[in-house]
């Protein structure tokens, strides 16, 4: 296995944009990440990834453009694990079963998208729309 490479990411910085094709994985080791997607005019705030979460998951396992946003929360540091090296990383049957949980993990965030994030919640609350104008502009700043 080759040494894994890792990066620092500034608060506000935007680590993974949606329809990208890159296929790296990354595996937060400090601080927080807000995964979001967005429709329209509309940011559907997804979760929030913290130490020991990966990013990244369904463009490393399924073969599709990212989906989502990630954008630090705070100052933050991820460890890199190259797309190109799944194989050597994961055997057959581990990465099978990535393929099978990030269809599932893809499936919520369809249903997720498509209703909304209507009220506050267990998991996830909606943005404010000052949150929603904060995040619009680092995708903008991009």
């Amino acid at each position: 296995m080759a040494d894994l490479k890792t990066r620092e990411v500034k608060k506000d910085e935007i680590l993974i944009h949606a329809g990208e094709a890159d296929n790296d994985l990354y595996r937060v080791e400090s601080g927080k990440f807000l995964a979001f997607h967005v429709t329209g005019s509309r940011i559907d705030p997804i979760k929030v990834c913290e130490p020991g979460k990966f990013l990244g998951t369904l463009r490393f396992f399924l073969d599709i453009k990212r989906v989502l946003y990630f954008v630090a929360l705070e100052d933050s540091t991820v460890t890199i694990i190259p797309g190109d090296q799944m194989k050597e990383q994961f055997p057959p049957w581990l990465a099978n079963i990535g393929k099978s949980l990030s269809a599932k993990i893809l499936d919520n965030i369809k249903l997720i998208t498509n209703v909304g994030v209507k009220r506050k919640g267990e998991l996830m609350s909606p943005l404010s729309i000052e949150e929603q104008r904060h995040f619009f502009g680092l995708i903008k700043k991009d």
